[in-house]
């Protein structure tokens, strides 16, 4: 995707940041609210928004990522990340491909309906 210019205020334009740039912002958002509280995560905070999040970033960075990392990344253990995979999966958001005897070790992706979902929403970012 190419860079989008805006036009500010005093009618000089201003680049945009990249989609990829702005999911990174709100990653690092997270992250530094984490540091916050003695470095301890919430766990329980919005882990399927965090896992779509790393999602749309390992996409953008033509990166594969598994259910294992994607348990990392959202700082939740991999049996939350699994449960909450399966709610994404059940709603179109998320697909998932390998060994199903090894959960941990399969990819996850997005689904073209998560990849429209969030590019709106970082729209507005």
């Amino acid at each position: 995707m190419s860079a989008v210019r805006l036009m500010r205020g005093d009618g000089a334009s201003a680049e945009a940041p990249s989609y990829l740039d702005k999911a990174i912002a709100i990653d690092s958002q997270r992250r530094r609210r984490a540091q916050v509280f003695d470095g301890t995560p919430i766990v329980l905070e919005e882990p399927a928004w965090d896992i779509l999040l790393q999602l749309f970033i390992n996409h953008e960075r033509a990166a594969e990522m598994t259910v294992q990392l994607a348990s990392e990344a959202g700082l939740v253990p991999p049996s939350h990340s699994l449960r909450w995979i399966d709610i994404l999966e059940a709603q179109g958001l998320v697909h998932r491909s390998g060994d199903e005897q090894l959960p941990l070790e399969q990819t996850i992706g997005l689904t073209l309906t998560a990849m429209s979902k969030i590019l709106h929403f970082l729209d507005y970012v």
